[in-house]
């Protein structure tokens, strides 16, 4: 679904010259109606309802991809677009937890960390065949009707993870009680808890620098450097393959303070990328560049997921992680449409990514400060530079490709 649909949509936009201030709003508000959802969800929702929602909301999202489908063949697509996209995003956003929660009635605690590891290692690699695969066809066609029928496979494909869903939840799955295992508690102190609300705080800033560049690297491929649609394929293709070698550091990256540690690394390296962009406007160097976008972001999104999992104190889990995208997504809503209004009054591309990358660098140095002073969460160098070895490097990464991809058997691991 979303290596046919989703990857596609705002390029679409992009090559039927819709204007930038229009292509900030398609990427960013229809994420923030879903968060926005997404947080009321515990208000709607409680277990004896869980299944019915969940198929619903799979249900909103293949309604979505049908009227994206359906916008190409529209005269003047935008607003049906956006409308379709605020449907994807809500149904994607809100079945997401759902799915999450009945996953874990289904595998103890202990092991959920692995199985998450594995299926989002093979659910990254999946998308990115099924996107250099409509990459291709849309190279080899040509017009409106090549987005019609991809935008339609990602349309029956939603709807066949719905039957999926369907079967399997037709039974309750839940562990005996004396096979749920649960991790070792955490020490929430004051320390812990200031130390979270400065991680919400910030990233959220940070979001909002992010977006002052990033839904423009799209236009500044296609209309600044020229490329074409298979250049273009190939690197926005190679995150999802940084993704998919990062999914290995799942465990790795949840011991410890190592989550604080993650956030500023990651932080750090994403605020250098729009100026990368400027300074090496190469197709070989962009790759690279790109490789190290996916890893960075992955490390990003794992390390949030976990500070909020294990220091947000017990049965607010869901809670702060809805709020925490929502007011992300409210400050990339703020951020996008600050960029597009730049560009739009005489501001070229290269001035809004070193504004973007100024202002990331501001927020991550802030960061920093505000985790050194806290005495929970403050470290050395070297606290650094092991995260780095061990969880962002390419080599363990490498190495465990083979046993993400595997089946077979759980093996023995060498604690790190």
């Amino acid at each position: 679904m979303v290596g046919c649909t989703e990857s596609f949509a705002l390029y679409h936009a992009a090559t039927t010259g819709i204007a930038l201030s229009k292509i900030a709003i398609l990427s960013t508000v229809p994420a923030l109606l879903g968060s926005v959802c997404q947080w009321l969800l515990p208000r709607w929702i409680d277990a004896r309802n869980l299944r019915a929602f969940k198929l619903l909301f799979y249900f909103i999202q293949a309604l979505g991809l049908a009227m994206l489908a359906y916008s190409t063949q529209v005269q003047n697509p935008y607003l049906l677009m956006l409308f379709s996209l605020c449907l994807y995003w809500i149904g994607g956003m809100a079945s997401g937890p759902l799915w999450l929660e009945w996953m874990r009635k289904a595998v103890p605690s202990l092991c959920m960390a692995n199985f998450l590891s594995k299926r989002n290692g093979v659910v990254a690699l999946a998308t990115l065949c099924c996107y250099l695969t409509t990459a291709l066809f849309l190279q080899r066609s040509t017009g409106s009707q090549a987005f019609l029928i991809a935008f339609s496979v990602g349309a029956l494909s939603r709807l066949a993870a719905l039957g999926t869903q369907f079967w399997l939840t037709r039974e309750a799955l839940e562990w005996p009680r004396e096979k749920r295992l649960s991790a070792d508690p955490v020490n929430l102190s004051g320390d812990f808890r200031k130390a979270v609300i400065w991680v919400v705080a910030l990233t959220s800033a940070f979001k909002f620098s992010v977006a002052t560049a990033s839904p423009f690297f799209l236009p500044y491929m296609t209309r600044d450097l020229g490329f074409g649609v298979m250049t273009y394929v190939i690197l926005t293709s190679i995150p999802f393959l940084g993704r998919f070698l990062f999914m290995s550091g799942w465990g790795r990256a949840s011991t410890d303070m190592r989550p604080f540690i993650g956030m500023q690394v990651a932080c750090a390296g994403i605020a250098l990328l729009p100026a990368m962009w400027i300074w090496f406007p190469s197709f070989s160097t962009l790759m690279l560049l790109e490789l190290c976008s996916g890893l960075l972001w992955g490390g990003f999104e794992l390390c949030s997921v976990l500070i909020l999992q294990r220091f947000s104190g017990p049965g607010a889990v869901l809670k702060w992680i809805a709020f925490h995208q929502a007011t992300m997504n409210i400050c990339a809503v703020i951020g996008a449409l600050l960029g597009s209004y730049l560009l739009e009054n005489n501001f070229n591309y290269q001035q809004v990514f070193y504004l973007s990358s100024g202002l990331r660098m501001i927020v991550v140095i802030v960061l920093i400060v505000a985790l050194r002073r806290q005495p929970a969460t403050s470290s050395r160098f070297r606290v650094y530079r092991t995260y780095l070895n061990t969880v962002l490097s390419l080599r363990p990464s490498m190495a465990n490709v083979g046993r993400v991809l595997s089946a077979g058997r759980p093996r023995k691991r060498n604690s790190i």
